[in-house]
């Protein structure tokens, strides 16, 4: 079968067939819902070409579902899906002709694809994307609780894992499986922090306390003083390429990582800058980037979110991380966006901006099985042979990389 994920990857049905030796079960004709006289066609969506077809009606549904975020977006979903590393499909709901629900997925082997011990499903975008959930059009809800429930009751996995889900509609989802017998664990993550922006940046300034004002505007006159060739650049069409470039060797001096991950992110943020959901800026000392960030921007919900930060730890002294946050804020004040979005990740200074907090939800779900069993016995150590890896590879001192696992 032709590879059409990227990379090579084989689609869902394929890791299916290998791992079961039975086709993934799929209906794709109309089927009405259990009690309601709804009628709803399922449909496998498996390639960039049917996406890509598919991309006006899921810009419409998207546009219509309040609690949508820029990682169900078609440009952000289609910038990854074209660097996918894994397999993925993404199933959809339709009614009278119209896409009314959507849900991308991908069924894995795990721990890990040399290691294949079972069968995992989880979103097609993890550990990529910082929010997961579903697409759903307003007053459809039950309806595509109830398909996507049996839909993946359906799938050969042994274990589901779901993680940073701040979508109700998909807790409902897990709520319904576990009602059928399987079994679910939910974990909360630590909350992530979120400021509602006002219309101004003076007003903004305004509403912070005098050190954290203090310490928001203070980096960047010192930077400016200190280094007569400081300046601040944004990524261009002309040079998106070296503003990715250096903001990967930024996040390599001070996480380190692999030339694999790198890779990994370079086509993401390519591929998402492509599709205009990218920003990127960069502060330079003469040719030196030495403090970086990266976002993904969602117009449609007015949303800059803070995908990735980053500084040259030789810059210490000039609190560069606060000074390119300083300016990410500014832009996305001065740009229109109604909210900046801190994402993942609970680092004690976010809280001295948020003015509010969400948290996401991690839920694994199990079935019962040799595969499952063995795989839980495996986990342990298998999770000590990662950190062990993480402890040699992922170093600050190695060849220019991407930032940690996201």
């Amino acid at each position: 079968m032709a590879a059409a994920h990227g990379s090579g990857a084989k689609n869902w049905e394929t890791i299916a067939i290998l791992l079961t030796g039975r086709p993934l079960p799929t209906n794709a004709r109309p089927v009405a819902l259990q009690g309601t006289s709804t009628v709803v066609e399922r449909a496998i969506v498996k390639n960039l070409s049917d996406f890509d077809a598919l991309r006006p009606a899921w810009d419409e549904l998207r546009r219509s579902d309040p609690q949508a975020t820029v990682f169900l977006s078609s440009g952000w979903l289609r910038a990854f899906l074209s660097m996918s590393p894994t397999p993925w499909s993404i199933l959809t709901l339709r009614e009278g002709g119209r896409l009314i629900a959507a849900l991308p997925l991908s069924l894995r082997a795990a721990p890990h694809r040399r290691v294949p011990i079972a069968r995992e499903l989880t979103f097609a975008s993890e550990p990529f994307a910082d929010y997961q959930g579903l697409l759903c059009a307003p007053g459809h809800e039950d309806a595509a609780i109830e398909a996507f429930a049996s839909m993946v009751r359906a799938m050969p996995w042994d274990r589901a894992r779901f993680p940073d889900v701040q979508d109700a509609r998909f807790a409902a989802v897990v709520d319904r499986l576990e009602a059928d017998g399987i079994t679910v664990e939910r974990t909360v993550a630590p909350p992530c922090s979120i400021i509602d922006l006002p219309a101004d940046w003076n007003t903004y300034l305004a509403t912070l306390s005098k050190p954290t004002r203090r310490g928001t505007l203070r980096p960047l006159k010192v930077l400016a003083a200190e280094l007569p060739e400081f300046r601040i650049s944004d990524a261009t069409p002309q040079d998106a390429e070296a503003h990715i470039a250096a903001m990967l060797d930024i996040s390599a001096m001070r996480w380190g990582s692999t030339r694999a991950r790198r890779r990994k992110y370079e086509r993401l943020f390519r591929a998402a800058f492509a599709e205009g959901c990218l920003r990127i800026s960069i502060m330079w000392d003469g040719a030196h980037p030495f403090a970086g960030g990266a976002a993904f921007v969602d117009a449609v919900r007015g949303t800059y979110g803070a995908y990735q930060v980053g500084h040259d730890p030789a810059y210490r002294r000039f609190s560069p991380g606060k000074a390119i946050l300083a300016a990410r804020i500014r832009e996305a004040i001065e740009g229109g966006y109604r909210v900046f979005d801190f994402m993942r990740g609970d680092e004690s200074y976010k809280s001295s901006y948020a003015t509010r907090e969400v948290s996401n939800v991690h839920y694994t779900l199990r079935r019962r099985g040799l595969r499952g069993s063995l795989l839980r016995l495996a986990d342990p150590s298998y999770a000590a042979m990662r950190a062990a890896y993480a402890r040699l590879r992922l170093r600050p001192a190695e060849a220019p990389v991407a930032e940690t696992d996201r």
